[in-house]
């Protein structure tokens, strides 16, 4: 694109851009904010001026005649295609009508005029940060990594923005005893698409929010020293396309679920992450692995209906059916997933796969799969010797970096999965009564469709602590212990928590016990008086003899 403009005309420029800086102030429109953008990038001696190339800087220039109208009296012709802007002239009859319909050679159209100002603007956003090294094309990429943020974050009030912004920072999702439930309510019901985008977008989102909240206030940053996964980088993600998955997948979640919900799944997420940076990350073989227990975590439990395998089977349902009375739901979950990217031809708006090396893809869906179908609970126990095996025939540092890793990796996920008794109060107790409600839920329907009731899905007879007793006793503590042979650090923040909890639920249970003896006890109305004396009439309502009876 190439504008020759007269001395005039840059007049003109110069003294729109002038006034346009005098008369908008602080309360711009996207369309001020863009041409302002432009105009600090063009100043002369600026550090942003000299990152760009002669060619660049021309091609800046253009976009702002373009955005200030003033690219020539047939402006139009500086959308097209560069094909079909040179044939403008040609006598082809379906040039002639490709140009007349869709390009509007003689009077742009507003909606024309608006598209060439949101392109603008991205080409703007991807102009920020720039680097040396990179094409243009490189260059924008990784700049609108930088400062890609989700439509909901719009929709948020300021100071909304900078708890979520504060939530989402490395420390505190680093952090075991992370709040999922403050962050959905914050993000309105979008924990899920929000804690993936603070790991899954990592660092690149966390720089965005703080430059978002901070505005002009926010600090000089070398983007190069900011640590994070950077998957979005190292495998080729959109940073949209990221954000558009996790909407998609948090959409396919059952929200009516007590339990099984995107709140979940958010919070096995972040799990993962906690304990892949308490040292978990280093028995990964690179990032993929990292970034493919992570993914499964997003979407372990896609589609949960809030009733589990036992139910599926005894009710002979589809899903029963379907896959053939094993791992019936974990294998659902894996194929709604994979199914919601790449069925039906595939939907690019949310592959994240689509610019994935060929064996990159084959490795990330291969491993998915064998940590979500692992999340299946009747595997537990034998999960737990498999690790026990390892740490007894090889030394934990041996084992880093081996054919072993992704045994450990998805032992992550799993645990993570059973992971609420070992979260610090009040999140243990608010997430056992969710599980306690869908499972009796799940009872009630068994109850009435005449079927064997499953374990701890009656409401009748579960105990609320008893249960939590035999399920940290048996199925949490050992298996946390066991990880804490490769993570040390799971010994000193999480085990602790795990006892404490465990005590928590003894005593209420003792209590419970002792209150249901006391009034289940004959002698305890012994207490009370042989003969209750009757109030009188006038003790009952004193007063004088002349108060009407009402």
């Amino acid at each position: 694109m190439d504008l020759a403009f007269s001395p005039k005309t840059k007049k003109k420029l110069s003294f729109m851009m002038e006034s346009l800086s005098e008369v908008s102030g602080q309360n711009k429109s996207e369309w001020e904010e863009g041409l302002a953008v432009i105009q600090d990038i063009l100043q002369p001696g600026s550090a942003a001026h000299d990152a760009l190339t002669p060619q660049q800087r021309k091609g800046l220039e253009n976009v702002r005649g373009i955005l200030l109208g003033t690219g020539g009296e047939d402006d139009g012709k500086y959308h097209l295609p560069s094909e079909l802007r040179r044939s403008a002239n040609g006598d082809s009859a379906i040039d002639a009508y490709l140009l007349t319909q869709f390009a509007g050679m003689t009077h742009t159209s507003a909606k024309q005029k608006f598209k060439s100002v949101v392109n603008a603007n991205l080409f703007i956003a991807g102009l920020r940060n720039l680097t040396g090294g990179d094409s243009s094309e490189t260059k924008f990429k990784k700049n609108l990594m930088w400062t890609y943020l989700p439509p909901e974050w719009e929709d948020m009030e300021v100071d909304t923005r900078r708890q979520v912004s504060e939530m989402l920072s490395k420390e505190s999702l680093d952090d075991w005893g992370f709040d999922i439930f403050k962050l959905d309510e914050l993000t309105n019901g979008n924990a899920l698409l929000f804690i993936g985008y603070g790991i899954l977008s990592s660092p690149y989102s966390q720089h965005a929010m703080q430059q978002s909240v901070l505005g002009e206030d926010a600090p000089e940053v070398d983007v190069s020293k900011i640590k994070g996964y950077k998957f979005l980088e190292e495998l080729n993600i959109s940073a949209i396309t990221m954000v558009n998955f996790l909407r998609a997948i948090q959409k396919d979640y059952v929200n009516e679920n007590p339990y099984h919900n995107s709140i979940h799944a958010a919070d096995v997420t972040q799990s993962v992450h906690s304990l892949l940076q308490m040292g978990g990350e280093r028995f990964s073989n690179g990032e993929i692995q990292v970034f493919s227990i992570l993914l499964a975590a997003v979407i372990h439990d896609v589609g949960h209906p809030g009733k589990n395998n036992n139910f599926q089977i005894h009710s002979k349902s589809e899903f029963a059916l379907q896959y053939n009375d094993q791992s019936i739901l974990e294998n659902m979950h894996l194929s709604k997933a994979f199914t919601r990217v790449l069925g039906n031809g595939g939907n690019t708006a949310v592959d994240i796969f689509k610019k994935m090396k060929p064996k990159q893809y084959t490795s990330v869906r291969s491993m998915m799969i064998e940590a979500v179908l692992h999340t299946d609970m009747t595997k537990h126990f034998a999960s737990v010797n498999l690790l026990k095996g390892l740490m007894l025939s090889n030394p934990t540092e041996e084992l880093i970096g081996t054919d072993h890793s992704w045994t450990i990796l998805h032992f992550l996920l799993h645990l993570a999965d059973i992971s609420n008794p070992a979260k610090p109060g009040p999140m243990f107790e608010l997430w056992t009564d969710r599980c306690l409600d869908e499972f009796f839920r799940q009872g009630d329907e068994e109850r009435k469709m005449g079927l064997p009731i499953s374990p701890l899905c009656d409401r009748e007879s579960t105990d609320r602590a008893e249960s939590q007793i035999g399920f940290i006793q048996y199925v949490v503590m050992p298996a946390f212990k066991v990880m804490s042979k490769c993570i040390p650090k799971v010994e000193e923040k999480i085990l602790p928590i795990i006892e404490d909890n465990l005590d928590f639920w003894i005593l209420e249970a003792k209590r419970v016990k002792t209150q249901g003896e006391e009034e289940d006890d004959p002698k305890s109305f012994e207490k009370l008086p042989a003969k209750i004396p009757v109030a009188t009439a006038e003790e009952e309502n004193p007063g004088t003899e002349d108060e009407e009876e009402i």
